[in-house]
């Protein structure tokens, strides 16, 4: 980097070299930074809108697209169900071993990691194409749900069920400054 700068002219006081420390000081701040792009970019492109939804009480909440029914999500979200009931044996598993119930917030961090590993599906070894695979979920969801839910949540997702709000409200283009509902920044 230094040779670059030295044939560009530039002055290289001040500057530092890249470390891990220095990303990592700024990876939320980077991570958010790519999510808004992705959120801003799919608002002028398909006219969507998102909402926050809480998943764990105390923490960030989390952006989805607007008007699209809790249970279809539900139903997508099969492994988040199985995890507090594996996690629930891990625990029964050490307390046994140990005597005690782990106490620290590391051994429930890892815990909680062992049951997400335990109870994810092996990957497919021969995945069909994207339209089967929209195809299968698609009559999924129509058995689970029926026609209407899904007919909805299809329009929904077409930039009809929003209602006005949000950076996809005005026909799919971006509100000024980039901003989400309201005009607030997304990421305060």
């Amino acid at each position: 980097m230094q040779a670059t700068l030295a044939e560009q002219n530039i002055p290289s006081e001040g500057l530092q070299n890249l470390s891990a420390g220095s990303m990592l000081e700024h990876i939320v701040a980077a991570g958010t930074l790519c999510t808004v792009h992705f959120m801003e970019e799919v608002s002028a492109r398909l006219g969507w809108a998102w909402e926050p939804r809480e998943v764990t009480p105390g923490r960030r909440p989390v952006k989805e697209v607007a008007g699209i029914d809790q249970r279809l999500i539900g139903w997508q979200s099969t492994h988040r169900r199985q995890i507090p009931d594996a996690k629930s044996l891990l625990v029964a598993d050490c307390e046994e071993r140990q005597g005690h119930p782990p106490g620290e917030r590391a051994a429930d961090y890892a815990l909680d990691a062992q049951a997400a590993d335990r109870t994810r599906r092996p990957k497919p070894t021969a995945a069909g194409s994207l339209t089967e695979l929209r195809d299968g979920w698609r009559a999924s969801a129509v058995r689970a749900f029926g026609v209407d839910v899904i007919s909805r949540a299809r329009s929904a997702g077409a930039g009809g069920g929003h209602g006005g709000v949000g950076p996809g409200a005005a026909g799919g283009r971006r509100r000024p400054g980039g901003r989400g509902h309201g005009g607030r920044p997304w990421c305060t």
